[in-house]
């Protein structure tokens, strides 16, 4: 698996990660009504860094088949209990990258991406990635937060202490976008961005729906 202190990170926070996401339910609850909408019974979907699994288990029910994967086995271990604990049954979880030879060009109708493009080391390499596997017309979906913009005071001074840590090595980096930003870097990758949204919680998170350009 590449990058071993990205894994070796989410390994740690694992377990704790549900309360982590509690603390911005408000945003992904949005942007997983917004996300359903646009999803179809025949659609086949892959989710992006699914993490511990509970937005995967969300959106199952309203597709074919959901593919989701994560570098983190700690991630993943809590993703297929939560899966089970609800009897999904349309999920393949897997521990892997984006990039795994697997995952054929042109074979998903959506690809999801929730609270983890900040997280990669190069995004516009990714979302060249994502752009491939999606068939044309198919749809790109993320939830982002934005960490250029505006935040409440204890989440600024965590986030610095966060960036003091990640300049030490001892945990991942993050990508600070901008709301302008963010959008200009997948309206650029040859998608036609359909729906866009802004919500505010503690920090800025910008929601983005867009659609693969054919040719």
């Amino acid at each position: 698996m590449k990058n071993d202190r990205n894994t070796r990170f989410w390994d740690l926070v694992a377990k704790n990660y549900h309360r982590d996401e509690a603390r911005f339910e408000a945003i992904t609850r949005r942007a997983l009504d917004s996300t359903i909408r646009h999803l179809k019974k025949t659609d086949v979907v892959l989710d992006v860094g699914c993490g511990t699994g509970t937005k995967t288990c969300e959106f199952a029910g309203h597709v074919k088949t959901v593919h989701a994967f994560d570098i983190s086995s700690g991630m993943l271990e809590a993703a297929v209990q939560e899966a089970a604990g609800r009897g999904i049954r349309n999920v393949v979880f897997e521990h892997t990258t984006l990039f795994d030879e697997r995952y054929k060009q042109a074979s998903f109708d959506v690809i999801l991406a929730f609270n983890v493009l900040h997280t990669m080391e190069n995004v516009t390499e990714a979302v060249r990635q994502i752009h491939a596997l999606l068939k044309p017309g198919g749809l790109f979906i993320s939830l982002t937060p934005c960490l250029s913009e505006k935040m409440a005071r204890i989440t600024q001074f965590q986030f610095n202490v966060y960036q003091l840590l990640g300049k030490t090595g001892l945990i991942p980096l993050v990508q600070r976008f901008s709301i302008t930003g963010l959008n200009g870097l997948i309206a650029t990758e040859k998608f036609e961005i359909t729906e866009t949204g802004t919500f505010y919680q503690d920090l800025f998170s910008v929601y983005t729906a867009a659609r693969k350009k054919n040719g």
